[in-house]
């Protein structure tokens, strides 16, 4: 198992993070396809390599449509959670 330590202390935020770890070696394709398992449309991912002041890096761009534009609360969170295809395990643990 590999370790990865996140120093936060500028921030960092959700596409941030998901593209560092896409830079780390996360397949793309294999999160989308997770992703699909929650049964949430509304968006698309892509993952664009970009060269900025001399530093190559990765930024996730995260296409919403009209369905990804609702404004969702903790009870819609819940929703998703135990509606997914997820395993009984992890829906416990979320």
């Amino acid at each position: 198992m590999k370790i990865g330590y996140v120093n936060t202390l500028g921030g960092a935020s959700g596409d941030m993070l998901i593209a560092s770890l896409i830079d780390a070696g996360l397949n793309i394709e294999d999160l989308k396809s997770h992703l699909n398992r929650l049964n949430v449309g509304g968006f698309d991912l892509f993952a664009v390599k970009d060269k900025r002041a001399g530093m190559l890096g990765t930024y996730l761009d995260v296409k919403l449509d009209t369905e990804g534009m609702k404004i969702r609360g903790i009870s819609n969170f819940v929703e998703v959670v135990e509606s997914s295809e997820m395993s009984e395990d992890v829906k416990k643990d979320c």
